[in-house]
């Protein structure tokens, strides 16, 4: 079981790996072929606002580079960006989730305790797999976790 600095240092990792992602499309490139991903977050069926939400591609020839990411609104929807853009390159993805954090200079903690089960904050602890395709069928990309 992860500790709160543990799982806090992971959520710091994530997005300062978040923002090397979307910066990495600003040098004029055109960047990777992406299709649109967007989905809701449930816990136990209740959508969860606030949520980090990173994609991570196998590390196999032709699988994704870049690492696609994007937050819950107040209805537990998401939308992942890629290199500054909207969506994902098709590909098989480990998904990982971070809980809700302040926003910098706010009161109360940076990072709170997940209402969600802790297997989802590492690469090789979460069970939750998705395969984006061109073609995904409306909720294909919803992802929903456990307590």
């Amino acid at each position: 079981m992860l500790s709160f600095r543990q799982w806090r240092s992971t959520f710091t990792r994530f997005s300062f790996l978040t923002a090397i992602a979307l910066n990495a499309g600003c040098g004029g490139e055109e960047g990777p072929a992406l299709v649109p991903v967007t989905g809701i977050v449930t816990v136990d069926g209740t959508p969860i606002s606030g949520a980090g939400i990173s994609f991570r591609g196998e590390t196999k020839p032709g699988q994704p580079e870049y690492l696609p990411g994007g937050s819950t609104d107040s209805t537990g929807k998401y939308t992942l960006i890629t290199a500054g853009k909207d969506g994902a390159e098709v590909g098989t993805y480990k998904v990982l989730v971070f809980p809700p954090s302040s926003p910098p200079g706010a009161a109360g903690p940076e990072v709170a305790p997940p209402t969600f089960n802790k297997k989802y904050l590492t690469i090789e602890s979460t069970d939750l797999t998705v395969q984006v395709t061109a073609d995904a069928a409306p909720g294909s990309y919803d992802l929903k976790l456990t307590k």
